[in-house]
């Protein structure tokens, strides 16, 4: 509750790198999710399922020193004289601002998670549906490995 009050009262500028966040953890999701269930359809490829997996390790990376960026730079983490009442000190308050990059994280990878299913045809009733079931593998399960590394 007190992160969702410190995100409510902090500059749109903190929104919008979390936002920022959320959207390079989907995007990076979603790349994993496909490469993963690309692998699980054709385990013959094994060569280029790695090649493929490889190529997901630096946009990962970049998430990764964004999610970094975005801890350090979030005001939640900056020492403020009222939160000392509430048992929120020094030593706290980062760990908040950590908890609340990971909030934005797992937004982003549960975005990803929905928007693979319902491109997948597994999610029905909206538009596109099932729009890209043979490239993600539409007729096979999920990868359970896939879901679980998000």
């Amino acid at each position: 509750m007190l992160a969702l009050r410190l995100a409510r009262g902090s500059d749109p500028a903190a929104l919008a790198r979390r936002l920022l966040l959320a959207c390079a953890t989907a995007g990076v999701g979603f790349l994993l999710l496909a490469a993963l269930a690309r692998a699980a359809a054709h385990p013959e490829d094994g060569r280029l399922a790695a090649l493929r997996l490889l190529w997901c390790v630096v946009p990962l990376a970049f998430t990764a020193q964004l999610a970094v960026a975005v801890a350090r730079a979030d005001p939640a983490g900056w020492p403020r004289s009222g939160l000392d009442a509430a048992g929120m000190g020094r030593a706290r308050l980062p760990v908040l601002a950590a908890l609340s990059t990971a909030v934005a994280g797992l937004v982003g990878s549960a975005l990803a998670l929905l928007v693979f299913l319902h491109l997948r045809g597994d999610l029905s009733g909206l538009p596109f549906d099932g729009a890209a079931v043979g490239p993600l593998n539409g007729g096979g399960s999920l990868p359970l490995g896939a879901a679980l590394t998000l």
